[in-house]
């Protein structure tokens, strides 16, 4: 049995001529971290199949005790080489759970209260967890021996390395930022890179550099020496090297996000790193989203658009880079399935996105990453997204409806709508409120509430939706045709949250009507149902 918890504490990088800023999208968007889909486990009328598994494929346990309302995500990372191995789950309340996965990988482990714990697991582990609204612990201790593992290979380093890093990546301890998401919450400070020190001694980043790269060989020799001598099995062993890997990367693009140093950039986007076995990888997906940035695009932005939005399609089309040629054909589908996930997130429209996805699918015939894809972004949804003089939406069950046929079946009651989206701040911040005046008008039969995400990502969607609760509320769709609707473009959805307001007779009552924070949009619906009813 083996298992390792990590504290994970995002930094954010940012830095521009020493001064200190706060820009977490320019964090993400270097890091190329992204959400994966979840699978909801036991009550708050979860997706049924979320743990059809079979019993070949079980091999660990997780027990839960919680005992807050949060839902518990447990995240694993993505397997390129089947995609249909990855899952990640949201889990209401006490159960257990079996998942599928490696002999030897890692989960991570958090609800909205807590940090994200990283956990090592292997084949036929049983973890028993309590959850609390302070965080995670584990009844039984299964990290005491692969924890001092970890510790004795992490020691195999010069003690300049960390001196140096700090000198050059500095962190700023007194301006801390606390962030909630749906399913965790996390640290992050503003960092600089001490540019003064740099101009009067550059010899000591090139020091810094040299020191990392050797100090990342010596722990590949060290567990190739636990291999050899048979105290660890090969594929531990791997795993480890594919995680003390990920480590000395993070700390390069940490170093580069606030130097902007070319040596480093050429040490982060080289073979060290960029190579073939990315694909056993499981942390590839950092190193590949780096690579597709400053190895492709060359950090290159799109000028027609904020400064954090990257031409993707640009990088689908040139790769395979001249200056890559070595990349092998599995790699380069990888590269540009992640060019496809990243046009989508960004917005990109219809048509660009379309044209690229039918030549993916031509190319590569490959059934788990079309799957994959027509799954969580709905791309095979061809003519539905094609439908202009309608609104098309799909609900959590997948079901399609038309916005029409749906205001025809509500005709003689008034129908609000919530314009929303899981990445919207005031959006989310304002769900109380709306859920406060639903509650408020639960009596009344003659208001329907209904909520339409722009959200590009399914899987985001749903799990907003269930953060929210949403899926307890008939009328929660996400609308698939966005870019091209008539209706929509009509009423000019352009930012959100926005909200309208139908009455009885179907027609378009207030085209930007009040939110629900405060009392207009009450009055407001008072008033209409009042009039309504005088007629």
């Amino acid at each position: 049995m083996v298992s390792n918890i990590f504290r994970r504490i995002q930094l954010i990088k940012l830095v521009k001529d020493d001064n200190l800023f706060f820009n977490s999208l320019l964090f993400k968007a270097i890091m190329f971290f992204t959400l994966f889909p979840a699978l909801i486990s036991c009550q708050k009328k979860p997706p049924k199949n979320a743990l059809e598994l079979t019993q070949k494929e079980k091999s660990h346990v997780i027990i839960i005790n919680n005992s807050t309302e949060l839902p518990t995500q447990i995240k694993s990372d993505r397997n390129f080489q089947n995609l249909t191995y990855h899952e990640d789950l949201l889990v209401y309340g006490n159960d257990t759970v079996q998942t599928k996965g490696n002999n030897y990988q890692y989960i991570y482990l958090s609800n909205k209260n807590t940090f994200v714990d990283t956990l090592l697991i292997s084949k036929g582990d049983t973890i028993v967890l309590d959850i609390s609204n302070t965080g995670i612990t584990y009844k039984n201790d299964i990290q005491e021996e692969p924890q001092k593992l970890f510790n004795s290979i992490k020691t195999i380093s010069n003690p300049d390395t960390d001196s140096l890093f700090s000198i050059f990546y500095i962190i700023d301890y007194k301006h801390k930022l606390n962030i909630h998401s749906d399913f965790n919450r996390s640290e992050i400070y503003p960092v600089h890179f001490n540019s003064k020190r740099y101009s009067s001694n550059p010899e000591e980043l090139t020091t810094l550099l040299e020191l990392m790269e050797s100090d990342y060989e010596n722990q590949l020799n060290y567990i190739d020496y636990l291999i050899k001598e048979q105290k660890i099995e090969v594929e531990y062993g791997t795993l480890l090297k594919y995680r003390f890997k990920q480590i000395f990367f993070e700390k390069l693009i940490k170093l580069y996000s606030v130097s902007k140093n070319k040596n480093i950039l050429k040490l982060a986007t080289s073979d060290v790193f960029v190579n073939n076995d990315l694909l056993n990888d499981p942390f590839a997906e950092t190193i590949i989203g780096f690579y597709l940035l400053n190895g492709v695009l060359k950090g290159e932005k799109s000028n027609s658009r904020s400064s954090v939005f990257f031409d993707y399609k640009k990088a689908y089309d040139i790769i395979p880079n001249p200056e890559r040629i070595d990349l092998n054909d599995h790699l380069i589908k990888y590269l540009k399935f992640l060019c496809l996930e990243n046009m989508i997130e960004q917005g990109e429209g219809f048509e660009s996105i379309n044209k690229r996805y039918s030549d993916f699918k031509n190319t590569y015939l490959d059934s788990s990453f079309n799957n994959y894809l027509e799954k969580r972004y709905l791309v095979d949804f061809e003519k539905l997204k094609k439908l202009e003089d309608d609104i098309s939406l799909i609900s959590l069950d997948r079901k399609i409806k038309y916005f029409d046929a749906l205001k025809e079946q509500l005709k003689g009651k008034l129908i609000f709508i919530d314009f929303w989206a899981s990445w919207c701040g005031p959006c989310r911040k304002a769900m109380p409120d709306s859920k406060n005046l639903i509650s408020f008008f639960k009596e009344e039969k003659d208001i329907v509430f209904i909520y339409l995400s722009i959200d590009k990502d399914y899987e985001k969607w749903k799990n907003a939706s269930y953060s929210e609760e949403l899926e307890l509320y008939k009328h929660n769709y996400l609308i698939v045709n966005l870019d091209r609707s008539s209706f929509l473009k009509e009423i000019g959805l352009k930012e959100i949250p926005r909200y309208v307001l139908f009455n009885k007779e179907g027609r378009l009552s207030h085209i930007n009507a009040p939110g629900p924070q405060g009392e207009e949009l009450k009055s407001l619906i008072l008033k209409e149902l009042k009039q309504q009813t005088s007629k």
